[in-house]
């Protein structure tokens, strides 16, 4: 970390209330925050007045500014790290594109907040495909809202299925 730091002398403050925050992971290397976290599992540090995510903040701190609409997408996948050589700058597809080809984002049934199997969905399309049930009536049965079947069987949602 102290490389860092050298770097940046005129932020010392806060690089060392970042280090303050941390404990390195010695087998991956990241610098996982021990302090306040968001809903997501991002880490926040208070500066100037506003909340940040942390991760952001170091990598603008330890390497330069981030391009205008890029994020600071983390090569580790842990939400939690402020590695700034663990976070690279790329646009919202990138950070999309990258969470693909890792498996990160969860679709259908494994997503954890699923109601229904990728069975069901396929069954969903075929009932109200084969004009025997509405929507209302194919909600009833499978225990959601209409306008989760609605969204299935105009594939807004399922729709890798």
């Amino acid at each position: 970390m102290s490389r860092y730091i050298k770097r940046n002398l005129q932020n010392r403050q806060l690089a060392d209330r970042i280090r303050e925050k941390v404990v390195i992971n010695p087998k991956t290397g990241c610098w996982e925050w021990q302090s306040a976290k968001d809903d997501k599992g991002y880490a926040l540090i208070w500066y100037k007045g506003q909340s940040r995510r942390a991760h952001r903040l170091s990598y603008e701190l330890f390497v330069g500014p981030l391009p205008d609409g890029y994020l600071a997408c983390h090569a580790c996948d842990n939400k939690g790290c402020v590695n700034p050589d663990h976070i690279w700058p790329g646009t919202n597809q990138d950070n999309i594109d990258d969470a693909c080809l890792k498996g990160i984002n969860a679709r259908g049934s494994r997503s954890g907040r699923s109601k229904l199997t990728e069975a069901q969905v396929i069954e969903i399309r075929n009932l109200y495909a084969g004009g025997g049930h509405n929507q209302l009536e194919l909600a009833a049965i499978y225990g959601v809202d209409g306008s989760v079947i609605s969204e299935i069987v105009n594939r807004k949602i399922w729709r890798h299925i």
